[in-house]
């Protein structure tokens, strides 16, 4: 089952197979991609098929509104740029994988950011004089809790801040760091 129609402005369409319990979401645009969630093992395999095709439509799509509510990222108050696919698709891989590691519905608790991978495969690559890409290919499988040992790094740290900073300016920046330059 697809999404009705997706917005003519939306960079996210989403489909679900009831039978199965997968719900396939894909992010359009650069550094978008796609995830496939097992609702019915999430839900518990029993229980999932014990519900009626209703109940399984309801349960599809409540799911896919919970998982996608996480694009609805603001705006850069600075520049006015919206989220990215980039960001759009993390912000998603980050509850399900939320979800898939057995995390409850609601997200909260540790108070603790989600890992935004794609940012700090980029921050690795680029201290490491890598490409984001082979970083990726190399960490992908590990879990956020052992890829947070890199932002002990500090120029990896410093380039993970470059990477998910919002809100900051860094024309600005730079402008007024080039006031020092010629000061002894």
């Amino acid at each position: 089952m697809a999404q009705p129609k997706a917005k003519s402005n939306s960079v996210v369409t989403s489909e679900w197979d009831i039978d199965t319990g997968l719900l396939t979401i894909v992010v359009l645009g650069k550094g978008g991609g796609k995830i496939v969630f097992d609702v019915r093992k999430f839900a518990g395999e029993d229980a999932y098929d014990a519900l009626t095709d209703n109940g399984k439509h309801g349960l599809l799509h409540g799911v896919n509104q919970r998982i996608g509510n996480k694009t609805a990222i603001s705006k850069d108050p600075l520049t006015g740029q919206a989220a990215t696919p980039a960001e759009k698709f993390q912000a998603m891989q980050n509850i399900v994988e939320h979800f898939e590691g057995g995390g409850e519905w609601k997200m909260g608790g540790n108070g603790q950011r989600p890992l935004n991978r794609s940012a700090l495969y980029e921050a690795i690559a680029v201290v490491r004089g890598s490409t984001p890409e082979k970083v990726e290919a190399i960490y992908r499988s590990k879990e956020d809790e052992v890829l947070r040992t890199f932002l002990g790094i500090a120029d990896v740290a410093a380039e993970y801040v470059r990477r998910t900073k919002r809100g900051v300016d860094s024309k600005r920046v730079d402008e007024m760091f080039s006031e020092m330059d010629g000061v002894a």
